[in-house]
C-alpha cells in the first residue's frame, strides 16, 4: 500500500519561462557603431612624423564629449532594465 502523501507527477506540466522584456531604447549595435564613430573622430589624424603636437581640436572634443554621453545614456538604460 502506499503512502497517502506519495503523489503522481506523470501529468504534471511545467509551464515554460516567461522573457523578460528587453532594454527600451537604442539597439546594441546601433550604439556601439555610433560610439566607435564618435571615438574615431575625437582622434586627430596622425602626422607623418609621428608627432601628435598636443592640440586638441574642438572638434574632437566635442566628439568625445558625445561618445561620454552616449556611453552614459547606455548604462542608464541598462540600469533601468534591472
Amino acid at each position: 500500500m502506499r503512502d497517502s502523501s506519495w503523489a503522481s507527477v506523470d501529468r504534471v506540466s511545467t509551464p515554460g519561462p516567461t522573457p523578460l522584456p528587453g532594454p527600451v531604447g537604442p539597439d546594441v549595435d546601433e550604439l556601439r557603431s555610433a560610439f566607435d564613430d564618435l571615438l574615431a573622430d575625437s582622434v586627430g589624424p596622425s602626422t607623418a612624423d609621428g608627432d601628435d603636437g598636443g592640440v586638441v581640436r574642438d572638434d574632437q572634443v566635442r566628439a568625445l564629449d558625445a561618445a561620454h554621453d552616449l556611453l552614459a545614456r547606455a548604462l542608464s538604460a541598462l540600469d533601468s532594465a534591472r
